[in-house]
């Protein structure tokens, strides 16, 4: 807000994550989960990493971080710290190749992931929870995509979005939080939205109804 910029650390190899209450942002590096202040101050160590290729993160109000690498699937470990505990597996004989991109919902229990597929038309977004084993996570898939989610809250509290791209579209699909299901259809919110990676286009949306996202130049 003092419209400064400073270092935090340079340390980071990928994507950062915030805490819910914005006081600390999540990293990976030098193969460790770790966290540090907004404000500054030395990094901390979470959990050891289960690969190399970070899969992105997630931070729940409960303090309960999701976590992972792309070819093995998520974990769920304490922001304290902790041995990391796997909840979701990638299914090589399902012909997947990735778990990717975790996002909570309101209840901080559950999320949405993308799973890619080897096989067309089978990537898809999906609802994880970090209660259950690999083995008795959904197999129904809820979006059929290419590319991976973001939930985003609404006025009604029993409603939000999940935002994603399709054919370079960002679109906002309303999706009900009790029974979480899809509701109504989806609508476009912007267009030639520029790709990061795979998997992963460059927006981000708060839980202040503020979104963010790059277009193609």
């Amino acid at each position: 807000e003092s419209g400064e910029s400073r270092d935090l650390t340079d340390a980071v190899s990928d994507v950062p994550f915030w805490s819910p209450d914005s006081r600390f942002i999540g990293f990976p590096s030098e193969g460790k989960l770790k966290k540090i202040e907004a404000t500054g101050g030395p990094p901390q160590t979470v959990a050891d990493l289960p690969g190399n290729l970070w899969a992105l993160g997630a931070w729940n109000q409960d303090d309960v971080i999701v976590f992972g690498d792309r070819r093995i699937g998520f974990f769920r470990v304490p922001a304290s710290g902790g041995v990391p505990v796997q909840i979701t597996a990638v299914d090589k004989a399902r012909h997947e190749i990735t778990h990717f991109v975790p996002s909570f919902l309101p209840d901080g229990r559950h999320f949405v992931y993308y799973r890619g597929s080897r096989d067309e038309g089978k990537s898809a977004i999906y609802l994880g929870s970090v209660d259950m084993k690999p083995e008795q996570q959904s197999s129904n898939p809820l979006i059929p995509n290419d590319w991976a989610a973001q939930y985003a809250p609404a006025v009604d509290p029993s409603t939000g979005y999940l935002l994603f791209v399709r054919e370079g579209t960002l679109m906002a699909q309303p999706f009900g939080n009790t029974r979480f299901e899809l509701k109504g259809q989806a609508e476009p919110l912007a267009e030639a939205i520029g790709y990061k990676s795979i998997s992963y286009a460059p927006f981000s949306v708060s839980a202040n109804d503020v979104l963010v996202f790059q277009q193609r130049t």
